[in-house]
Order: structure tokens, then sequence, then C-alpha cells
């Protein structure tokens, strides 16, 4: 049974993802919720939601293996409670805030199970074929925009937040066999990631790329150290010209938003977490300790951006998670990061590839989480979240498999 059910995961998380892509061209007017995506996307979403209760109903003894697990459902028993006792909208809130969770318990369901490690090479499979799928849409979609951006015939370089189902796939080409495969991966990824024009995004990537130099080619290269320090050397110069070529192309664009951020403070970031810290001291005791509810800063319009009529999140998770869920759940949630650090140290131990994706999807989720939002959308957060589960169920597993032999 745990063959079909990887399987079937693995579909509809892909069938999921490509669907989710196409819905996000709603940020620029090119689609809607409403359409046969947005349908696809919500239909994929609540069966891989279905699908992780009921192996959570089966395997609940094997969940409280690891302390991480047993963190996750903490917070998922936290949440779904915040929810039921504040939301308007509870179909619609309940499967965004309960989304993450459940994504690490069904993956760390199949991981635990996965006694020779044939599923999760599947997995990879999937996600080889899923990265290069959503490469080309984000390629398509990004000329759609270029196209939509353009105003009386002078571009207009919008920056675009497709890109993100491309870039919090890249951990992912760390657990890849072929390292020429990785390097493809990770080479295009950071095209398209320039591309995109997104802050976070382009700190973020190329630091994820320096990571796979340093451990493929400098570290530990006492051999062959002129080799090693050639193809470093090659990886780092590939990527510079393709940040400059694609800044001059864009007539410096790129190099622009950086060099505005103090003007701008980070497209008003600093401004929004002072408007949701200022709001959260005014709420009641018993609201600041138990939270207003999921994705809360936007339903009290806490934050507004100059020119815009859509009210805004957080733009950071730490602040967002204090103001939807209290203290309480800020506690956890810290508790929840500080087992995923140790989770990343302990399979250093073990498998040096698990140990180098686990600590690129940490250099992401804490750029990301300080600059903008996972949590509270039911969207590529999962990609991270994947990374986590399969890691801690294989060690589950490991360690499972040494009690057994040692008795």
């Amino acid at each position: 049974m745990n063959k079909y059910i990887a399987i079937t995961t693995y579909l509809l998380i892909s069938l999921w993802s490509v669907s989710s892509l196409q819905v996000s061209l709603d940020t620029v007017g090119l689609t809607n919720d409403n359409s046969i995506y947005g349908y696809i996307s919500l239909i994929c979403l609540l069966l891989v939601e279905s699908l992780s209760v009921f192996m959570l109903l089966l395997n609940m003894k094997n969940l409280r293996i690891t302390k991480l697990s047993v963190i996750v459902l903490i917070w998922l028993i936290y949440v779904i409670i915040n929810t039921l006792l504040n939301s308007d909208d509870l179909f619609r809130d309940m499967r965004e805030a309960i989304w993450w969770p459940l994504v690490y318990i069904l993956f760390y369901f199949i991981a635990i199970n996965d006694s020779n490690g044939r599923y999760i090479q599947v997995l990879l499979k999937f996600i080889q074929v899923l990265f290069f799928v959503v490469l080309i849409q984000y390629f398509f979609l990004r000329s759609m925009t270029a196209v939509y951006y353009s105003i009386g015939g002078k571009q207009m370089y919008g920056s675009s937040n497709q890109i993100f189902y491309v870039a919090l796939l890249l951990p992912f080409a760390f657990l890849f066999k072929n390292r020429r495969f990785k390097y493809y991966s990770l080479l295009i990824g950071l095209v398209a990631v320039l591309m995109s024009f997104k802050r976070s995004a382009i700190i973020y990537t190329p630091l994820v790329f320096f990571v796979a130099i340093y451990f493929d080619f400098l570290k530990g290269k006492k051999n062959s150290i002129v080799k090693s320090f050639f193809f470093a050397l090659v990886f780092l110069s590939i990527s510079f010209f393709a940040y400059d070529y694609i800044d001059n192309l864009t007539g410096g664009h790129i190099s622009a938003r950086f060099e505005n951020i103090e003007d701008d403070k980070g497209s008003g970031r600093l401004d929004v977490y002072k408007k949701v810290i200022d709001a959260y001291e005014k709420k009641p005791f018993e609201i600041q300790l138990f939270g207003a509810g999921h994705n809360s800063v936007i339903k009290d319009k806490v934050a507004w951006e100059m020119g815009n009529t859509v009210p805004l999140s957080a733009h950071n998770d730490f602040i967002e998670v204090l103001y939807d869920f209290g203290i309480i759940g800020f506690f956890i949630y810290l508790l929840l990061i500080g087992r995923i650090v140790k989770l990343m140290f302990r399979v250093k131990r073990f498998d040096t590839q698990y140990f180098h994706a686990n600590l690129v999807v940490l250099i992401i989720f804490f750029v990301m989480s300080m600059v903008s939002h996972l949590i509270i959308y039911p969207t590529y957060y999962a990609y991270l979240v994947i990374i986590w589960a399969i890691t801690d169920g294989q060690l589950a597993f490991l360690t499972k498999r040494i009690n057994y032999l040692m008795k």
C-alpha cells in the first residue's frame, strides 16, 4: 500500500505545483482562482490533505518517534483549534492553516516506511521532471507578464513571485546522484531567479550555489586543489556573467533594486513591521496570548502599501506567527525551528547529501521568513517542508533499525 500512496502523493504534488503556478498569474491579472487551474489546484490540495489525515490515523504511533514530528503534530492541533475559534471563513482558513504540517506528516510517513530508499528515489525522479516542467512554465509565464508590464512602448520590469515555485525546488538538486544534472538545475535556476527581479531570491540563490561549489569542489579536495579551484572559478564566473548580462539587458534594473533598499525601506517592509507590531501591542492580552487567527494581519487590514488597495501580510513569518497565533503559537514555532536546526546537524553524521540539502533549505527559510511569507499560504513552502519530512523520516527509520539490531 505504501507504494501506491507514495506514487499518488507525488502525482498530486506535481499536478498541484503546475496548476498553482498557473493560478499565481492572478497577481498580474491574467487569470483567477475561478479558472480551471484554480479548481485543479484546490482539488489536489484537498486530496493531499485528506491522504495525510488518513495516514495520520493509521500511523499515529510512528509519528511519535521523533521530537520534530511531535512538535509538528502539536502545531497542527494548535492551529486547528485557533482557526475553529477565530475564522469567519472556515473552509478556506482551515485548508490553508493545516497545509504544510499535513504535507510534512504525509512525506514523513512515506520516508519512515521506506526500507531501502526506493520511494525517495522515485520522489527525486518526479522532482527532476517537475523542476523542468515548472521552469519551462515559468519562462513562458514570465514572457507573458513582460508583455503585460509593457506600457506605451516602455518596458516595465515588474518582479515575479512565480519564481519561488522554481527557487524553492533547488534544495532537491543536492539529493540528485548525477552531479551534472545538479549543476544544470542550479545554473538554470539562477538565471530564472535573476529574471524574476525578486531581491530575496537573488540574495539566497547565490548562497545556495556557493554551498554546492564549496562542498563539491573546495572542501577536502587536497589531492586535486588546482582542478577543484578551476571548476569553482568556472561556475562562479558563469554566475557573475549571467548576473551582469541580465542586469545590463534590463538597463541596470537588478542593481538598482538593491541600491534603492535604503530609500524604499525594502519595498516598505520596515513600515509594515512597525504597523503590525503596534497593532499587536494594542490587542487584548488574551489575543496576544492565543492569537487573532490565521492570516489575520491581512484580515484586520493592519498594513497597507502606498498606492495599493490591497492589505499586506506581515512579510515576516515571525511577526506573522506572533500576530496570528499569539505567544503560545510563537513559542511552538520557535521550538519547531530549533528541532529543524538539530535535524540538520544530526543528519550530517549519516548522509552528507541530506546535510547539504537541509543547509540550503535553512538558508532559504531564514531569508524568506525575514522579508516575505511562507507559512500563511498553501504554496511553495511545501517544497522545503518535504525536505525536512523525508530527512526526519529516514533518520527515524534508521534509528528503529539500529534499536532492533541492538536487542
